[in-house]
């Protein structure tokens, strides 16, 4: 007879028994489970996107996720980590792009549950004229998360809505880019990328001067690896000579007087973008960081437990309370 009366309860079954195991993919290829795993936990992060030059706004983070997937055991499964968005090389009178590029996306290709992260926007570019540089993008470019504006010399040219932005990515990856400011007082600046947690900041706003660009929006933290990190920050948009801050996560800085400073790789964050003070006609941007994959194979328990095992456990003083 049982010792607790009789009554036996259903046993605690294993769902997964993937051990904590984590993989962290820093470039493509595939990871290939433990026999007993049934279920991960999946950080995806895109790479970030690039900065502009010439007091442009600064670079989107990559997208960021972290989902749980159903798995099977001994099974491989393939992991695109994507690369960071090139930061703007041209200024007013150059045909070479002022603003910075997207990022690429990063994939964890789940049959049953496809995870991806889209490459970050790249900041918005200043061709100083509606003519001299085509390729600038003044808005900042959609991504994970939206690269920033950039500044301009003519108010009145300026967007209507000159802000960088996120597509209606399901669910939502990260956050907008900073509005730049005209040059008014005294100077263009451009717009913050945004980050995984927070929008960039406008350029000419509160986070480091009136004069300077704005800065990047903070990304977010995860210990899937065992350690807490901070992913996916915005690249920081930059004044005539006044730089600014990237966001927490790897994000870029931006510098007015010299080259901005490119988003952390396999952080996702994105790349400074470029003033033109110290004598220089237009720094170039930053390129954004690259992204990264993390995968984690789960414990996990039917959550049962039989009341011979908790009769016991009671009677030792051990359940816990």
């Amino acid at each position: 007879m049982a010792t607790n009366g009789g009554i036996i309860g259903v046993a605690k079954t294993t769902i997964s028994g993937g051990g904590g195991t984590v993989t962290s993919k820093t470039s493509s290829g595939a990871v290939t489970t433990q026999a007993g795993t049934r279920l991960v936990q999946v950080l995806v992060v895109a790479g970030g996107g690039g900065g502009a030059t010439r007091h442009g706004g600064g670079g989107g983070a990559g997208g960021y996720r972290c989902v749980e997937v159903a798995v099977c055991g001994s099974t491989p499964y393939t992991m695109t980590v994507g690369g960071g968005g090139a930061g703007g090389t041209g200024h007013v009178t150059s045909p070479s792009p002022a603003g910075g590029t997207r990022g690429s996306s990063s994939v964890g290709a789940f049959p049953s549950n496809p995870i991806t992260s889209t490459g970050g926007g790249g900041g918005g570019g200043n061709p100083g004229s509606p003519t001299a540089n085509p390729e600038a993008n003044p808005k900042g470019g959609t991504g994970g998360s939206g690269g920033g504006s950039r500044g301009s010399h003519d108010p009145s040219g300026m967007p209507a809505a000159c802000t960088g932005n996120t597509p209606p990515t399901s669910p939502p990856q990260g956050n907008d880019g900073g509005k730049g400011s005209p040059d008014a007082s005294p100077e263009a600046r451009g717009g913050g990328g945004g980050g995984a947690s927070a929008a960039g900041t406008a350029g000419g706003g509160a986070c480091v001067s009136p004069t300077s660009g704005g800065c990047g929006g903070d990304g977010t933290a995860n210990s899937i690896s065992g350690s807490c990190v901070t992913y996916a920050g915005g690249g920081a948009g930059a004044g005539t000579n006044v730089g600014a801050s990237g966001g927490a996560g790897g994000g870029g800085n931006a510098d007015g007087q010299a080259g901005a400073s490119a988003g952390t790789a396999n952080r996702g964050g994105g790349g400074g973008a470029g003033g033109h003070g110290g004598g220089q006609e237009g720094h170039p941007g930053a390129a954004g960081g690259s992204g990264i994959v993390i995968v984690k194979e789960l414990d996990k328990a039917s959550g049962v437990w039989s009341m011979q095992s908790q009769f016991s456990a009671k009677s030792q003083g051990t359940w816990p309370s």
